[in-house]
């Protein structure tokens, strides 16, 4: 009887301290690693993006993160950490205008300092969006280029992915990113033309008016990628704002900064004009993160809207 009692005690024992662990064992978790996040978006509230717009996700940590891993669309996202204390990182993303719409999930793997690891799932949602169509009748000659001036094109092209291609972990960006030019929008990005009824590429950035000679500044800080010379796109500069984000002047009159050289945002980096193939001075500008081009004005609403939100949170 005696070893029964005790078997029934060791058992009631056993079972109190597995009782004890569940009970607190997920309030110890959810201190250590409490995450909230916030996205933001051009045109919606929430996780919610269009093709070819910009969005951010603020992450924020209750301990310091050592490191922050992430992945959407099967590329990587690069967050950065915003103060010394690891706890708010920041990251900027972009569905491809050619994305099909869905439901995807970034991935999150989180490292603490304590060396604790955390895997997180970030449900997003990418809608259709419509970009302007113009049809045009041209003479033929005005339409297409001879074969020596196509393989010129084509170079050119390469040569220019190249400098907007290499993914670099570093991130130079500091804050919200500024237009170049004061001047309006004259070309929207994602508009097609379609050609003596051949549709051509969608227009890759955003135009501005701009004088020639007009000063044209980085949008934020940078390492100058790429100074190139195309036939289309004329006097060419690319700034690699790191963590596969880079911005693209094309048109230039004159380029005032050197390959491989350090830019800081608002510097003077060039003067606009009509060089390459344009009708008349203005400034194209492109927006490139990781591979995929973005609507210029959506990354400008939307790392204001960020900044706002990340200067409520460091102010606390």
């Amino acid at each position: 009887m005696s070893q029964t009692r005790a078997k029934i005690r060791n058992r009631f024992s056993s079972l109190f301290k597995l009782f004890l662990t569940l009970l607190l064992l997920p309030a110890l978790s959810s201190e250590q690693n409490y995450i909230t996040y916030k996205c933001f978006s051009s045109a919606n509230p929430g996780c919610v993006f269009e093709q070819g717009q910009a969005g951010a996700v603020l992450i924020k940590s209750g301990e310091p993160l050592k490191s922050l891993n992430s992945s959407l669309w099967d590329k990587p996202v690069s967050f950065k950490p915003l103060d010394q204390t690891r706890k708010l990182w920041l990251a900027y993303i972009a569905p491809d205008r050619k994305l099909y719409p869905g439901k995807y999930q970034l991935g999150l793997s989180l490292q603490s300092e304590s060396a604790m690891t955390q895997s997180l799932e970030i449900p997003v949602l990418v809608q259709a969006k419509s970009y302007p169509v113009e049809e045009l009748t041209l003479p033929i000659e005005m339409a297409e280029f001879p074969p020596e001036i196509v393989e010129r094109i084509n170079q050119d092209n390469k040569n220019l992915l190249a400098g907007m291609s290499a993914l670099n972990p570093v991130c130079y960006w500091e804050g919200a990113f500024e237009k170049p030019v004061p001047g309006e929008v004259s070309g929207v990005f994602g508009a097609q033309r379609i050609i003596n009824k051949v549709p051509r590429s969608p227009h890759t950035g955003t135009d501005f008016k701009a004088d020639t000679g007009q000063e044209v500044r980085a949008i934020n800080n940078g390492k100058v990628s790429l100074v190139y010379v195309g036939y289309l796109t004329g006097n060419s500069l690319i700034i690699d704002h790191g963590c596969g984000l880079y911005s693209v002047y094309y048109h230039l009159s004159e380029i005032l900064v050197k390959q491989g050289e350090d830019v800081k945002k608002a510097q003077v980096i060039a003067r606009a004009g009509m060089s390459g193939r344009a009708s008349g001075p203005h400034l194209h500008l492109s927006i490139r993160l990781n591979n995929s081009y973005l609507d210029p004005l959506s990354l400008f609403l939307v790392s204001e809207m960020a900044e706002k939100e990340i200067a409520g949170k460091t102010s606390q």
